[in-house]
């Protein structure tokens, strides 16, 4: 992360991503691209039973976006075709 700023409603995102950990916590990770720059929000979709990571999250991320570096931009916009290896 290089700089946060509030979110802003209203915009439609360029990608998104989802995570979801052992414990079952699932991230939904929204960018929006604007000035050639990649803003990135954070969003709990469901808890898992790590509620007090969840939390954690939430309190810190809601209602921000993240300004990430230009190859994590570009990483984040890859599709899941073109992150595994076809099997021959």
């Amino acid at each position: 992360m290089i700089d946060a700023r509030p979110f802003k409603e209203g915009r439609k995102a360029t990608s998104k991503a989802f995570v979801e950990t052992e414990t079952g916590l699932k991230l939904e990770f929204t960018m929006i691209e604007e000035d050639g720059k990649g803003w990135v929000s954070v969003k709990v979709g469901e808890k898992g039973s790590d509620a007090k990571a969840a939390d954690a999250i939430t309190a810190k991320t809601t209602g921000w976006e993240f300004l990430v570096a230009d190859y994590k931009r570009a990483a984040f916009k890859k599709k899941k075709e073109n992150l595994l290896f076809k099997q021959e």
